[in-house]
């Protein structure tokens, strides 16, 4: 009998879901839009209750035209963007807005840390130095501006950690969100317990850290009946969304490379020897024995979506994204002298700048809007090429 797995995935722009089938074929799929919250410069937030609600609409939506299918759903895995902070109180209510990954508000925090911090052995340990990703800085930004919310911290967790949580009443944090943290020995793999601790973090608010594909607890009997789930279903641990993308495009074997143009942009490179570099980032693969190399830019798909959503009129919009292929594909390379550097959100690999600023320049009255178009486009492009170069300077060669 043909059996099913129910894939969540907690986007930076959706709640997207799919049913697959163990003939690895996607039956159904649907998502719900949500939007990145930037009420400051700097600022990167979403609501994590609207993903959970918008998990449970979009489950709900696939149940209603798969009836006979989701009797034989074996297994939920979900993914999402990392690290996102989530935190929760004692009662696990959400306590504020998630502050995303690609959040660049703790200028000042990462700067004194980055003094504070012996960050050769930081870089010795978690495979990185101190920059905007790591939650560290982030936590501290909660500490020193909002009291009232750290007083109340009871649970740390990611994007997927939370749905998974929803979902089961399981706390959990998958690998990856620990590996990205800046907090997390990627060797011994065990919390750097006693940094945080002289910050004011107590390593309970962090719940147990567990592999992709482990099982961490089975869906709310409620819940199954809501949502027209079985009983008894499991859920996995789940994974960072890039490091999911990297299995499903069959990037598996050493060498392999993978660009992923999403709201933020990923490279992900894989290696079977536990390897870093300072200027990217670092993740194990769902593939036992081996790891990533992975760059991540702040500002791509949601640079495109900023574009399209809020600088062109919204009477505009129908078939807009292939109207502006069109257009973007009879402008020249190099749009015509109009260059655009993508670091709207600041920058994280390979320049850990979150100072970094977008820029439009060369912009002439002679420029339509098919050549800012197709010059997002080559920002994002030439920044994945920024990557290449480091790889190649590791000794890689994709």
């Amino acid at each position: 009998m043909e059996k099913f797995v129910l894939a969540i995935d907690i986007g930076t722009t959706s709640v997207k879901a799919i049913l697959i089938s163990s003939g690895r074929k996607i039956v159904a799929q649907t998502s719900l839009e949500h939007n990145l919250l930037s009420i400051h410069p700097n600022w990167a937030e979403e609501d994590a209750n609207t993903w959970w609600e918008h998990t449970k609409i979009a489950i709900s939506t696939l149940a209603a035209k798969n009836r006979d299918k989701f009797k034989s759903i074996s297994a939920i895995g979900i993914s999402g963007m990392v690290p996102a902070i989530v935190l929760l109180d004692e009662k696990s209510n959400v306590l504020r807005n998630t502050i995303q990954q690609n959040d660049a508000r703790a200028i000042e925090q990462i700067n004194r840390l980055e003094k504070e911090i012996d960050q050769e052995d930081l870089y010795a340990k978690t495979g990185g130095k101190t920059n905007q990703q790591h939650i560290l800085p982030r936590l501290l930004w909660v500490k020193e501006n909002e009291p009232q919310v750290w007083q109340r911290i009871n649970c740390i967790m990611g994007s997927y950690d939370y749905i998974a949580y929803r979902l089961t009443g399981t706390k959990t944090l998958e690998i990856n969100w620990a590996a990205e943290s800046g907090a997390f020995d990627i060797r011994k793999r065990q919390w750097l317990k006693q940094q945080l601790k002289s910050y004011g973090i107590d390593t309970k608010w962090l719940p147990e850290v567990h592999e992709s594909m482990q099982v961490i607890g089975e869906v709310k009997k409620e819940l199954c009946d809501e949502l027209q789930l079985p009983g008894g279903l499991k859920v996995i641990a789940g994974s960072a969304d890039h490091v999911a993308s990297t299995l499903a495009a069959g990037i598996i074997k050493s060498g392999d490379l993978l660009i992923k143009f999403g709201g933020a942009g990923d490279i992900l490179y894989c290696v079977n020897e536990l390897k870093t570099d300072e200027r990217l980032f670092f993740d194990y693969h769902i593939v036992p024995n081996s790891y990533l190399l992975n760059g991540c830019m702040a500002a791509s798909g949601s640079l495109v979506k900023w574009f399209v959503k809020d600088m062109i009129d919204a009477m505009d919009q129908k078939d807009i994204f292939k109207r502006l292929d069109k257009e973007a594909a009879e402008v020249p390379p190099a749009s015509q002298g109009l260059i655009i550097l993508p670091y709207f959100l600041g920058e994280k690999t390979p320049i850990f700048d979150p100072t970094a600023r977008g820029v439009f320049f060369g912009l002439t009255l002679s420029h339509s809007r098919g050549h800012i178009f197709r010059a997002i486009l080559e920002a994002v492009i030439y920044g994945f090429r920024h990557h290449l170069d480091v790889l190649k300077d590791m000794g890689y060669s994709p």
